[in-house]
């Protein structure tokens, strides 16, 4: 089969890599108001709604498995926010580790982390 125009429709899921599967559902849900639509409790994976077409999935890692060094997962999720410095207030309030806020003119932009050191962001069109 020759690949002569696009045959996907877009991303199914994201994928993060996590230490503890139950630790890391309760952090999504409660820092970050995802609700779980799939837990398969032998394959140790939670899928999580973002409210979006694209999902978000944890899957724990094996004992002895290493993930990333933290703060250096390849590329990492970019979540869309109405208000990029409000996000950033809320998530602060709730103790999460945030950094600075970016502006380039025409985007506002922050990193965050989850407990196992995944490095996440927030953006904002301006």
């Amino acid at each position: 089969m020759t690949l002569d125009r696009q045959v996907f429709s877009g991303f199914d899921t994201i994928l993060i890599r996590v230490r503890h599967i139950e630790a890391a559902q309760a952090w999504y849900e409660r820092m970050l108001g995802m609700v779980a639509t799939y837990v398969d409790p032998v394959r140790r994976i939670v899928v999580m709604d973002t409210g979006k077409p694209t999902s978000l999935t944890l899957w724990e890692l094996k004992p002895g498995e290493q993930s990333a060094t933290p703060g250096m997962m390849g590329t990492p999720p970019i979540f869309h926010a109405d208000s990029a410095p409000a996000m950033r207030d809320a998530l602060m309030g709730r103790g999460v580790v945030v950094e600075k806020l970016e502006c380039n003119g025409w985007l506002q932009m922050f990193h965050f982390y989850d407990p196992d050191g995944n490095r996440l962001e927030i953006c904002e069109m301006i």
